[in-house]
């Protein structure tokens, strides 16, 4: 029985992650949020509910404190890397949104040290460096050209037509 909650519990977050991405935000928090209210959840489901409502609210544009505590609360617990950069990627948007540049720098750093080279599978590489670019704009680096590349790249080079529409549309 427990395995089936978890089950239903990572189905769920994906089916909103899935929303989110399509730009159905109001229905991606609509199930993070039911899932909320009537699942029994683990730490690690909580961690990543809070980082989906999170990843969200800065889509919406939603964000304050509470955004960032969710964000700060979840990256301090988690334990396998990948699950820390995820949340870094949006620890660094929140700090860009809220101008606390050199916040953004701190993850900026972390995501390119620790992720690029790791995590090659095409949707992480797409986060990373979309949000490195943004990032690199808004600073004025010229850094901002390498990630442009790599999205360019990655589009080229990936077999979901729908990763290739969402790179596409976003140049």
């Amino acid at each position: 029985e427990q395995r089936n909650a978890r089950l239903l519990v990572a189905t769920g977050i994906t089916l909103a992650t899935r929303y989110a991405q399509c730009g159905k935000l109001r229905s991606a928090k609509r199930i993070i949020k039911l899932l909320e209210k009537n699942c029994i959840l683990s730490k690690e489901d909580q961690s990543y509910i809070d980082n989906n409502i999170s990843s969200i609210d800065l889509l919406s544009g939603d964000i304050d404190e509470a955004t960032h505590e969710r964000l700060i609360n979840t990256y301090y617990y988690c334990e396998d890397e990948y699950s820390k950069l995820l949340v870094a990627n949006n620890l660094l948007i929140y700090h860009m949104c809220t101008n606390n540049m050199d916040k953004a720098r701190e993850y900026a750093q972390f995501i390119e040290k620790v992720g690029m080279e790791q995590y090659q599978f095409d949707e992480y590489r797409h986060l990373a460096n979309k949000n490195l670019l943004l990032y690199y704009k808004k600073t004025n680096h010229p850094t901002h050209d390498k990630y442009k590349y790599n999205l360019i790249k990655l589009c080229n080079e990936c077999f979901s037509e729908d990763l290739k529409k969402l790179i596409n549309s976003q140049f």
